[in-house]
């Protein structure tokens, strides 16, 4: 089995979305499957809720997942790697409190890793601020190399919604109009790889 740990909490969304801490992404800014947006190198989730509680549950593998796991309405990959200053990479709204490091999605010395996001019931209270928790997310990583983001998933109208409105992008990692950050963590990622050679 390629499962690490798996752990589930509740923590609070805001302006819409839920931020991936302590994580940065070397696409080019855009929505992902209506799900993940990357600004600046720095990728966020997408909630449909306004602000209030939202279920997160983070499984930690050491090898991708052979299928995409059923019930979920919309599911997105994107690449990451924790950011020189992160202690941790969690998932938590933008003025939540940070989970503990249980909840890691990955730890600062693991390098680049594959963020595979699933999202139910963002439609059920679009738009609205919540008092419970409604909307449930997986997060599902493993560690890879940079590659493409993939949409796996877009079935709630909000993912229609934006994949029907936004540029989604599709330039690989390669890509010489990556995000400045994020070309900036990849040298120096590769600087550091060659003095410890």
């Amino acid at each position: 089995m390629s499962r690490v740990g798996q752990i589930q909490y509740v923590t609070r969304a805001d302006e819409r979305s839920v931020d991936l801490r302590g994580a940065v992404s070397p696409h080019r800014a855009g929505i992902i499957g209506g799900l993940v947006a990357v600004q600046a190198g720095a990728p966020r989730i997408l909630t449909g809720i306004v602000a209030g509680p939202v279920s997160i549950a983070v499984d930690r593998r050491t090898a991708p997942p052979i299928v995409v796991v059923d019930g979920w309405e919309d599911v997105a990959e994107i690449s990451c790697a924790p950011d020189e200053d992160a202690d941790a990479v969690v998932a938590a709204g933008p003025y939540a409190a940070a989970p503990g490091p249980q909840s890691a999605l990955r730890l600062p010395d693991e390098g680049w890793f594959r963020l595979r996001v699933h999202a139910r019931y963002r439609d059920a209270r679009y738009d609205l601020i919540a008092t419970e928790p409604h909307e449930e997310y997986l997060l599902v990583t493993w560690p890879a190399q940079p590659e493409a983001p993939a949409v796996l998933a877009a079935s709630s109208h909000m993912a229609r919604d934006f994949e029907g409105r936004a540029e989604q992008p599709t330039k690989p990692t390669s890509d010489p109009t990556l995000d400045q950050r994020a070309q900036e963590l990849f040298r120096l990622r590769a600087e550091r790889h060659r003095r410890r050679l």
